[in-house]
């Protein structure tokens, strides 16, 4: 049998937070949030041990950086702001798509996928830092969004190319 190391953490997380609904603990949103994206990153990040195909590295990474990201701005090392915030999560996504690259080179598509994201992500510390006003941003977002088709496109092809077997000739006959 294996080890039921997920359902002993399901269970914990179950107990805690029926405590909590009758305030016998209190946890803040936080808190839940935190403890909730490092146990589920941890959770996928152990599926991705002996998957062959590592399956949980991009979600699991996604998971514990997002939980670092919200201690950053629990102790004001990042800006808790909407655009902040949102681009950060583009952000971790672009990162957890190379991560699973480096750790699974075959899915060639996570570069395009990474750099996609990192893109997205771009114009929002742009306008939160006043490096180019909003409006202008806006310009260039209504005239460039076809560029994230292409990449999306790409990625698929990619990826397509990469399953596609290579013909065999038999020089035998």
């Amino acid at each position: 049998m294996k080890k039921p190391v997920s359902a002993w953490i399901f269970i914990i997380i179950g107990v805690l937070l029926l405590l909590n609904q009758f305030d016998l603990l209190f946890f803040d949103r936080f808190t839940i949030v935190f403890a909730g994206s490092v146990l589920f990153g941890v959770l996928l990040l152990n599926k991705s041990y002996k998957h062959p195909l590592k399956k949980g590295i991009l979600g699991g990474t996604f998971f514990i950086l997002f939980a670092v990201i919200l201690l950053l701005m629990r102790f004001n090392f990042l800006p808790v702001n909407d655009k902040v915030g949102t681009g950060l999560i583009f952000v971790l996504l672009g990162f957890s798509n190379i991560i699973y690259f480096l750790f699974y080179p075959k899915k060639t598509a996570n570069i395009i996928y990474a750099l996609l994201f990192l893109l997205l992500s771009a114009p929002l510390f742009l306008d939160y830092y006043s490096v180019i006003p909003g409006p202008m941003l806006e310009h260039y977002f209504a005239t460039y969004w076809p560029v994230f088709l292409i990449l999306i496109g790409l990625g698929l092809l990619l990826e397509g190319l990469r399953r596609r077997k290579p013909k065999t000739v038999d020089f035998s006959k």
